[in-house]
């Protein structure tokens, strides 16, 4: 349509047909609704180690010295941990754990090496010292132990009342036998048994004793039809090859004799200045003296005796105490002529034990000698 005149033949075009000869337009962005921003991913950060104590703690059990240090590393690793700083806390678990490693493997060895040496140590205890063959009983008496040369043993037992108990052992084909508990052990007044044992052999004994206390056993042991042994006492006694006979007068002292002797060590003599005496010490009655002329040989000359005041006894040792402060003072010196402590000579004393002050002896006698051997002559004035 030019000028507003229409062409014939043609189609008025409308507004929409004349637009829609242009380029279609493109579609318009659709704004995205609105919501809270997405937020852009990110890389994680690596995990943080955080040790465990557990591992150093058996570690310090096993080997002290040096799991202390994993425990002390642990710790350091644990407090880098707790404060973000992961490459201190790798170093010191990693150290940690290889100390831990190190404490285990010695600690282990050492334990092993305790063992072994504990070990050892028991075996050497047990073939050094000789703990006795308390598992292995001897084998009782059988002739049939006889390997070689024999001698006959006949030993003869008695008991004076009531019944007694006997056991004996020796030697037979290098064997060494024990008959004890056995079925004929018990006995009523005598008992009688011949055995044989290795003829070069003296281990032979045999001991009986009854249960009734103050009643007389006894027992012989003839080698081959000679007497070889005999004894007897009250209660038990033994026997033994070798041991002798004694007669029964020399078995024991009378009553008499005995009271006698002890009497005599219970209250001892008295004696002066000058008397020289010479002592006599046995096993049962201990020292006893006896007053003998100075121009025989003696033990001492008495130098002075002091008197003990009545009361209970001070005690052997305080007793002892005053005697050597007494007798090496101006007693010492009023006999001899010089001091103690110029002499020559020794000095010793009797005093009184418990036994004899209760007898009512308390003298301190004080003696001097030559100090070797016997003294001859009085030693009374010598100055030297």
């Amino acid at each position: 349509m030019e000028n507003g005149i229409n062409t014939p033949g043609e189609q008025p075009q409308t507004p929409a047909e004349e637009q829609s000869t242009d380029p279609a337009p493109e579609p318009a962005a659709v704004p995205a609704p609105s919501s809270a921003p997405v937020a852009e991913p990110q890389a994680s950060a690596p995990a943080t180690p955080c040790p465990s104590l557990v591992f150093p703690i058996i570690a310090t059990v096993l080997c002290w010295p040096i799991g202390l240090f994993a425990i002390l590393k642990t710790v350091a690793a644990r407090k880098a941990a707790d404060s973000f700083d992961t490459a201190a806390a790798t170093k010191n678990a990693g150290t940690a754990k290889t100390l831990s490693i190190v404490a285990t493997c010695f600690g282990a060895l050492g334990w092993v090496l305790s063992v072994m040496v504990l070990i050892i140590s028991v075996n050497l205890a047990a073939s050094t010292y000789d703990f006795g063959d308390s598992d292995e009983e001897a084998p009782v008496y059988s002739d049939s132990l006889a390997d070689g040369p024999t001698k006959e043993i006949t030993f003869k037992l008695t008991v004076a009342q009531g019944t007694a108990v006997h056991e004996f052992s020796g030697t037979l084909g290098g064997t060494e036998f024990e008959n004890s508990n056995h079925a004929d052990s018990e006995f009523e007044k005598s008992f009688t048994k011949t055995v044989l044992v290795d003829r070069n052999s003296t281990d032979f004994s045999v001991d009986v004793f009854t249960d009734t206390s103050g009643v007389k056993v006894s027992c012989e042991i003839e080698v081959d039809g000679k007497l070889d042994a005999k004894n007897s006492s009250e209660d038990s006694t033994y026997c033994y090859l070798g041991m002798g006979v004694e007669s029964d007068e020399a078995e024991t002292k009378t009553d008499t004799e005995k009271d006698s002797a002890l009497s005599k060590a219970l209250t001892p003599p008295t004696y002066t200045i000058g008397d020289c005496i010479n002592t006599i010490t046995t096993e049962n009655l201990g020292t006893s003296s006896e007053k003998v002329d100075c121009a025989e040989p003696h033990d001492g000359q008495v130098t002075h005796v002091e008197t003990l005041p009545r009361g209970d006894y001070p005690g052997d040792e305080a007793v002892s105490a005053q005697a050597n402060t007494v007798c090496i003072g101006d007693s010492f010196t009023t006999f001899v002529g010089i001091p103690f402590t110029d002499t020559q000579l020794s000095v010793a004393f009797l005093y009184p034990n418990r036994l004899s002050w209760l007898t009512g002896s308390h003298d301190i006698t004080c003696l001097v000698n030559e100090g070797e051997g016997k003294t001859t002559g009085s030693l009374q004035g010598a100055a030297r």
